[in-house]
């Protein structure tokens, strides 16, 4: 009878251990699962966080663009303007000078029709001179 009373502790043992082998696997499976979980938590948020960082930079690197493009527009727009700005200096020195030119120009004509007109008065004065010299003899 100690014989079937030990063969019944061995298999309640044996239950024991099976029930707590079970217990631990249950435990471990789980904790394997909370760790795949958390791994697999860990990857997506890594993917989303690097989404999201690239997302930011396209929009940073197009903000930059913009304004690389408008600051390229209004340099060119400025150049543009310098240049004209010289344009129009030399072609005002260029009218400015024609002006002069032409001013001095007709000075000299004018200058010279105002000689002849002197001259051409003398002459008339010199004529009436003589004619009323020759009246005053007669």
């Amino acid at each position: 009878s100690s014989l079937a009373q030990l063969d019944n502790e061995l298999n309640m043992w044996k239950e024991q251990l099976k029930t707590v082998t079970e217990h631990m696997m249950k435990k471990l499976n789980e904790s394997e699962k909370k760790r795949e979980d958390a791994l697999s938590n860990m990857q997506e948020s890594h993917v989303v966080f690097n989404k999201e960082k690239e997302e930011v930079i396209e929009k940073l690197q197009r903000e930059i663009d913009q304004k690389q493009h408008f600051f390229d527009k209004v340099k060119n727009d400025y150049d543009d303007v310098v240049k004209q700005n010289i344009l129009c200096e030399s072609e005002l020195a260029e009218q400015m000078n024609t002006y002069l030119t032409q001013l001095e120009d007709e000075q000299m004509i004018h200058h010279a029709e105002i000689e002849k007109l002197k001259i051409k008065h003398q002459e008339q004065v010199h004529t009436i001179s003589t004619q009323l010299d020759q009246l005053v003899q007669v």
